[in-house]
C-alpha cells in the first residue's frame, strides 16, 4: 500500500502544479474494486487517499467490467467522508452461474438504480461509446434515464443478486437477498425469477426454476416509443 499511495501522492503534487498552468481546478479519479476488502488486498488504501486529499472522485468497479448489484456505498461513504465524488460502474452483463454470461440493457439499468439507491453520487459508463454509432437512440435513452432514480422510475430493470449465491446453493442452506432496484414507477410489475438453467450449472438442483411476482404489482412500465431498450444473450 504504502508504494502506490506515494505515487498517487506524486501524482497529486504534479496535478496541483498543472493547475497553476493551466488557470483551472484538476481532479483525480480512482476507479477502485467494490469491495474495501479487495482494496486492501490489491494495495490501494482510499482511505488515506481520502484523508489526505488524494482522491476527488472514487468509482467503484468490477474486474474486467460486468454489473454488481450489491455496491457496499455506505461503508464506502463512511470511509472517504462527504468531499470526495463516489460513482459507481452500471454494465449489461452478468454471470449468473459458470460459463456463461449474459448481456441485457435491463441489467444495466437495474444496476443503475441499485447503486444510486444505496447512495452513490453518478453512474459511471464503460465503452457504451461504441452505442453511438452501433445504436444511437439506445445510447440516448441511457444518458437520458441513468443519471437518477426519479428517470430510471420508468425503465423496465432487472437487478441481479448474484454474490455467493451459487456457494450457498450448493451448500443447501437457504440465503436471503435483498435485491436494490430503486423506485417503482406507478404502473411497474415487478418480478422475481430464481433458477439454474443446466444440470452442468448445478448438480443436484438442477432442474429447479421458479418465476413469482413480487407483491403489491403496479402494472407494466414501458419505454418510450421509439426508445425500447433490446438486450441479447452472449
Amino acid at each position: 500500500m504504502p508504494l502506490l499511495t506515494q505515487f498517487v501522492r506524486e501524482v497529486r503534487t504534479l496535478a496541483d502544479a498543472s493547475e497553476k498552468r493551466v488557470g483551472h481546478p484538476i481532479r483525480l479519479a480512482h476507479r477502485l474494486p467494490a469491495h474495501p476488502e479487495s482494496c486492501l488486498a490489491l494495495g490501494f488504501d482510499p482511505v488515506t487517499w481520502g484523508r489526505e486529499g488524494l482522491a476527488d472522485m472514487v468509482t467503484l468497479s468490477s474486474f474486467c467490467g460486468g454489473a454488481n448489484f450489491d455496491y457496499p456505498a455506505r461503508i464506502w461513504r463512511a470511509m472517504l467522508g462527504e468531499n470526495v465524488t463516489l460513482t459507481a460502474l452500471a454494465d449489461a452483463a452478468v454471470q449468473p452461474y459458470p460459463e456463461q454470461v449474459f448481456q441485457e440493457y435491463e441489467f444495466l439499468y437495474g444496476a443503475a438504480a441499485s447503486a444510486l439507491e444505496r447512495g452513490v453520487d453518478g453512474v459511471y459508463l464503460f465503452n457504451q461509446n461504441y452505442c453511438e454509432t452501433d445504436d444511437p437512440g439506445l445510447l440516448a435513452h441511457m444518458l437520458r434515464h441513468l443519471g437518477s432514480l426519479e428517470t430510471l422510475a420508468g425503465c423496465r430493470r432487472r437487478p441481479h443478486p448474484q454474490r455467493d449465491a451459487d456457494s450457498a446453493a450448493r451448500a443447501g442452506n437457504r440465503r436471503q437477498f435483498r435485491a436494490n432496484g430503486g423506485e417503482h414507477h406507478p404502473e411497474d410489475q415487478r418480478w422475481t425469477e430464481t433458477g439454474y438453467r443446466t444440470r452442468r450449472a448445478c448438480p443436484g438442483l438442477w432442474p429447479r426454476h421458479a418465476r413469482r411476482r413480487l407483491r403489491q404489482p403496479r402494472g407494466a412500465a414501458q419505454h418510450p416509443p421509439g426508445e425500447r431498450v433490446r438486450g441479447t444473450g452472449v
